[in-house]
């Protein structure tokens, strides 16, 4: 019987990697410190692929998926993180790739980048901005979430910087400043 996606993405978050990869034919991947390893379990079937990709899907995104074959969409599991899924067909069996997007925001200080570049999978766009807005604003926002539930600007603005607030009013601190 092979390990639920749950287990699956508790095994990422316990070894500190950054992605899980779900393919038929090949045991579970973990993305960690950029190198992928595979799972010590056996290779996955067609059918286990299937299983752990759907079941974090809802019957909208499953049904999207058989008309598109691709979805992205995120979900979150109580007490251990948020995750971006892309699940697509690969040699037509179901595929999946999951990223860990951590419940709590990497401050800059911590990430060990310098200003303003962006790093490996890990430590890349995702991690800068959310960083940069926590910097900013000091708020904990996912903007995927916020993009997902809705495309209106007005409300994307009202939502980061509450009402009556513009995106002009967000400067850099002083210290840097050039």
């Amino acid at each position: 019987m092979p390990p639920t996606l749950q287990a699956l993405l508790k095994a990422m978050t316990d070894k500190g990697g950054s992605d899980l990869h779900v393919t038929a034919g090949s045991p579970p991947r973990l993305r960690i410190d950029n190198e992928l390893v595979r799972l010590q379990t056996e290779p996955l079937t067609p059918v286990d692929t299937k299983t752990l990709c759907y079941s974090v899907m809802n019957d909208a995104q499953k049904l999207r998926f058989e008309e598109d074959l691709e979805i992205d969409f995120s979900f979150g599991i109580r007490g251990m993180a948020r995750f971006r899924a892309n699940v697509y067909l690969q040699q037509s069996c179901v595929a999946g790739a999951f990223r860990l997007v951590p419940y709590q925001i990497t401050p800059l200080e911590e990430i060990g980048l310098p200003q303003m570049q962006i790093g490996q999978s890990k430590f890349g766009m995702q991690t800068m901005n959310q960083s940069l807005l926590d910097l900013y604003m000091k708020k904990l926002i996912s903007l995927e979430d916020c993009l997902g539930h809705s495309s209106e600007v007005d409300e994307l603005k009202t939502m980061i910087l509450g009402a009556g607030g513009s995106l002009g009013s967000i400067a850099p601190p002083a210290t840097a400043r050039r």
